[in-house]
């Protein structure tokens, strides 16, 4: 199927986005400070999300590499603070808040309005948010090394993934995008996409638009450098698996 661009203001007033947004506290070293993360996201169609809000299947589930860029839109909006001990509990009970989109949603946009999708959802290897892919790297080796609460793959929070899953229709599609390069550089990222491969239903279809190995897929947004030219490249690749 090949799909057509979408401009963002045109994605902007069809979607609305959401996400769950914590804070967590791996250590009591303040040099560790405080880790910001986002377990969720989920998209929906404007006229869908009025109907059900955040409660429906999706019909399309993205697993991504990180949050990246992703923050609540209201800036006043104080984002809850977890004790490593207490966070797999208090993760999945944090509410839904509206967020601002970044050029990785839009991509998620695109497929979703080429395919009639009305719900998305995306969940991340990791939670952490740090937009830029070398910190990310170096801030998941040191991070994973405390304590693995920082992904929902992590066995911590078995029951969170396994309630992700369960809520996914029959025909919905898991789509495994978390990117190439991070894996080769991040023996840490390599291990949680290991536990992943293993807990991905097998009654789901999969796609992904697989790289040298079953453990490389493509990211959405490529990086570095990423331009419309390469966005629109990895849309139409990713519409050639949609059939």
């Amino acid at each position: 199927m090949e799909f057509n661009w979408i401009d963002k203001i045109e994605l902007t007033q069809k979607y609305n986005v959401f996400g769950r947004f914590y804070n967590i506290e791996l250590t009591k070293n303040e040099d560790e400070g405080i880790i910001k993360c986002r377990n969720d996201l989920q998209i929906s169609d404007k006229s869908y999300a009025n109907e059900f809000g955040t409660e429906g299947k999706p019909q399309l589930l993205m697993i991504m590499m990180n949050p990246g860029t992703s923050e609540p839109a209201d800036p006043n909006y104080i984002i809850p603070s977890y004790k490593s001990k207490d966070a797999p509990t208090l993760i999945r009970k944090t509410e839904m808040v509206e967020t601002v989109p970044d050029e990785t949603q839009y991509q998620i946009m695109r497929i979703m309005s080429n395919m009639g999708y009305k719900h998305a959802r995306v969940i991340n290897i990791s939670d952490l948010r740090n937009p830029i892919s070398n910190n990310f790297a170096s801030e998941l080796k040191k991070i994973h090394n405390l304590d693995t609460v920082h992904s929902i793959f992590s066995e911590k929070r078995e029951k969170e993934l396994t309630e992700v899953f369960s809520n996914l229709n029959k025909d919905s599609i898991i789509f495994k995008a978390w990117g190439i390069s991070i894996v080769n550089n991040c023996t840490s990222f390599e291990e949680l996409v290991k536990k992943c491969l293993l807990a991905l239903p097998t009654s789901q279809k999969q796609l992904g638009l697989m790289g040298e190995s079953n453990h490389h897929f493509r990211h959405p947004l490529p990086f570095p450098p990423w331009s419309e030219k390469s966005l629109k490249k990895w849309l139409l690749d990713a519409g050639s698996l949609f059939n």
